[in-house]
């Protein structure tokens, strides 16, 4: 949320704002069709590598619950950008509700920790509770719209509670799945702890840049006027926002991805590369293939292929 007020806020093709947090970016400055160009294009980081994040996590057979937190990362680039170019309200959250359930199928997919083939022990009991509290949280977000801070609270929580239990296994401890000190466990655990670092850096910095746009937002447009539209873009701090939350949330994805198919297959069963076109994002691909699943007389069980 911004602090800054423009005075006589402009209207473009949707008409007047409505949305109830104000960017700092200059309504309708570059296109009437585009209330806040930088930040509605910047959320371009999100579409690309959520869909990049689909294809390998298909082609690599992991858990269906971390497809499902991409194409969550997906739909709130989409969401984020028809926000940023509206300014409606009715856009806003399709912008923050995926925020709070796409986090939330993360955080189940970081709970279930069951190996393949065997019976989950999450089945009734934490996806009532996750239905329920979806369905609590959606209704009080519809029914109290000027109060931002539920939505912000509530992520900020649900990261939280990511965060600690990916830590809480990734820990030494003689209860953690990856307890070994050397060997392939000792190199998940150390790939996914650089992973999940690199994801929280993301974050804070993004955190950080988010507050100063908003806090220091008039010095911030007075500059930007005085430089340039063009050189003015690097100052748009809600766009490094995106770009930097879009990365962090494509690096979380692949470290429960990680973390979660080595606990419940192998730490032998996956290979972190990198992408050829661009080094810096990282992927996963299988190198062992999957446990079959049978039933057998209502019994699940697994058995691995031969090698």
């Amino acid at each position: 949320m911004s602090w800054y007020k423009e005075p006589n806020m402009p209207t473009g093709y949707w008409g007047e704002v409505t949305a109830t947090l104000n960017w700092c970016e200059e309504k309708y400055r570059w296109s009437k069709y585009l209330a806040e160009p930088c930040n509605s294009l910047s959320n371009i980081v999100f579409v690309l590598l959520a869909g990049f994040g689909v294809r390998w996590t298909l082609r690599a057979q992991l858990p269906i619950a971390f497809v499902w937190c991409y194409l969550g990362i997906a739909l709130i680039g989409i969401g984020s950008f028809a926000f940023h170019a509206t300014m409606k309200w009715s856009m806003q959250a399709a912008d923050e509700l995926p925020m709070v359930y796409t986090t939330v199928i993360f955080s189940w997919a970081v709970f279930e920790t069951t190996p393949i083939g065997q019976k989950s022990r999450f089945r009734i009991l934490l996806p009532t509770f996750i239905f329920t509290f979806l369905i609590i949280y959606t209704h009080l977000y519809f029914s109290n719209k000027e109060n931002t801070l539920l939505h912000q609270l509530t992520y900020a929580m649900l990261q939280i509670g990511s965060s600690v239990r990916v830590y809480s296994l990734l820990s030494s401890n003689p209860s953690s799945a990856l307890s070994q000190k050397g060997g392939s466990q000792a190199l998940v655990r150390q790939h996914v702890k650089s992973l999940f670092w690199t994801s929280t850096a993301c974050f804070v910095v993004a955190f950080a840049l988010w507050n100063v746009d908003n806090v220091f937002c008039e010095d911030l447009h007075k500059i930007r006027r005085r430089i340039g539209l063009v050189p003015g873009i690097v100052l748009q701090g809600h766009s490094w926002w995106h770009l930097l939350t879009g990365f962090g949330a494509y690096i979380a994805g692949l470290a429960g991805a990680y973390l979660i198919g080595a606990i419940r297959e192998s730490p032998d069963a996956f290979r972190l590369v990198y992408a050829d076109r661009f080094k810096l994002v990282p992927y996963l691909v299988r190198v062992q293939p999957r446990p079959e699943v049978k039933v057998r007389n209502g019994i699940v069980a697994s058995s691995k292929k031969a090698q």
